[in-house]
């Protein structure tokens, strides 16, 4: 049989990669994508250019038919466009992107729960440059980038999304199964804007990449494919995703999951036509961008020289970093907090930093595995982990040192690629949803060296670092969503 075909589109570039019935990656091809930052706060992604660089990578991939494609994005990133020209009305608006902190404060006045790193607002303040650049509003169109994509790959004969991707949007209710039609009208979105909801797993249509046809198998938010592709269509299993920012999720299972939100959030973790399955997610907001920060300021050469350098120590010296550039997430929310550096002292070198900066984001990884399980009554003994940054070993020992669990590096650490061409391979026809849970393998696992005493005691100075990274922007610390 073909191997499917996978579309990774990350914050920073994209990846296609080939599945081949073995459930094996093969030849994989990256393009580098990074967003644009016009100014502070502001975080955007050209469209089109989005389309071409998907693309390319796929003509890196390797061409020959495919059995089926699989796409897997960044969440809650926002296109609108016109539907009579397919041309979109301006810049896609990143999840990380705060422009429309002023909208969300309104839609929490009128009742909603709006954060700004969801859909909602961007869409909001897309489809009035829309109207303002005099498009119908029968020709307004939104999507998230798997929206976009399968528009552009089908020729406009496809608006779709799934149900991983539409419930981070802030305009579905828990299932996302489909659009809450009051959240649209407050926000002034007309209903006809909004693409069908189809199972995760399942065959939406027919697209065109090139000179080549193919089913379109599979459309996933990339935190849900992390986490399949670790094995986590099972309820009760745990991963953290160590990218730009870090996500931790766990599957708990096929029961539609409370509405209540504290700390962390509920998503859908994947679907296919018979079955969903729900989770719940936390949020480190600056995980990699942390690491890429030293390396822009000239303090190790490249982000693996970090790791290295880190690991010249064997402690950061009573060094202590808060990873806070765009705020603190899971469990805080404040997004007035900033990163702070504290504990130096004239002993203190370059490894020093390195390691606190690596021991700062696995605090916040840790603090993220608490509220996950206190949030859904779930034990979690074991996190799994993939992404570029769990190639160090300082960060993964590390978070089982602060999390008291054992850490889990995935054998792939393309999990989100792997989850999604898992989840494509079973819409057609490759392997069942069982067999998917059994394919993920792991290549080393991580176990605590501190004890119950030591933790308390070394978070007695994280927790000082935490509080002063707090409030540094008094308006944004204030904002509640």
């Amino acid at each position: 049989m073909a191997d499917v075909l996978v579309v990774d589109l990350g914050t920073t570039g994209v990846r296609a990669v080939r599945v081949d019935a073995s459930g094996a990656l093969g030849r994989h091809h990256y393009v580098e994508s990074p967003p644009a930052v016009p100014a502070p706060g502001m975080v955007e992604h050209d469209p089109w250019r989005i389309v071409a660089d998907a693309e390319a990578a796929v003509a890196g991939a390797g061409a020959g038919a495919v059995a089926g494609v699989g796409i897997t994005v960044q969440r809650a990133t926002t296109v609108v466009w016109d539907a009579s020209t397919g041309e979109p009305v301006g810049p896609a608006i990143s999840w990380q992107d705060l422009r429309t902190l002023g909208e969300c404060l309104t839609a929490v006045a009128a009742g909603l729960r709006m954060p700004p790193n969801a859909s909602g607002t961007k869409c909001q303040v897309l489809v009035q440059a829309a109207r303002e650049k005099g498009v119908a509003e029968a020709d307004i169109r939104f999507g998230t980038l798997d929206t976009w994509l399968a528009w552009c790959w089908s020729g406009g004969t496809l608006h779709v999304t799934d149900p991983t991707n539409a419930g981070v949007t802030a305009m579905t209710d828990v299932t996302a199964t489909g659009w809450d039609h009051d959240v649209l009208d407050v926000l002034g979105i007309p209903h006809t804007a909004m693409p069908r909801i189809v199972p995760t797993s399942s065959v939406a249509g027919r697209i065109r990449i090139g000179a080549s046809e193919a089913d379109l198998a599979c459309l996933v938010g990339d935190q849900q494919a992390s986490l399949v592709g670790q094995g986590g269509i099972e309820a009760g299993v745990a991963k953290a995703t160590l990218g730009t920012a870090a996500m931790v999720d766990v599957n708990t299972g096929t029961t539609t999951p409370p509405v209540d939100v504290t700390a962390t959030y509920p998503v859908v973790v994947a679907s296919t036509p018979a079955t969903s399955w729900y989770g719940r997610e936390a949020t480190v907001i600056s995980a990699g961008d942390a690491v890429r920060g030293l390396v822009e300021l000239g303090v190790a050469s490249e982000a693996a020289a970090v790791s290295a350098l880190a690991s010249e120590v064997d402690d950061s010296g009573g060094v202590h970093y808060v990873p806070a550039l765009l705020g603190l997430g899971t469990p805080y929310w404040d997004y007035g907090a900033r990163g702070v550096l504290a504990g130096m002292s004239l002993g203190t070198d370059r490894r020093h930093l390195c390691r606190a900066v690596l021991e700062g984001v696995a605090w916040r990884v840790a603090e993220c595995v608490d509220a996950v399980a206190a949030d859904t009554g779930v034990t979690i003994d074991a996190l799994r982990v993939d992404g570029g940054a769990a190639q160090s070993d300082v960060l993964c020992a590390a978070i089982a040192d602060r999390a008291g669990i054992g850490v889990m590096r995935s054998t792939e650490r393309e999990a989100t690629a792997y989850g999604c061409g898992l989840l494509a391979g079973v819409a057609v026809g490759m392997w069942d949803i069982d067999t998917v849970a059994a394919l993920p393998s792991v290549e080393r696992t991580f176990e605590p060296a501190w004890d119950a005493t030591r933790r308390a005691e070394a978070a007695v100075a994280w927790d000082a670092a935490v509080d002063a990274s707090r409030g540094w922007i008094e308006g944004l610390s204030q904002l509640s969503f």
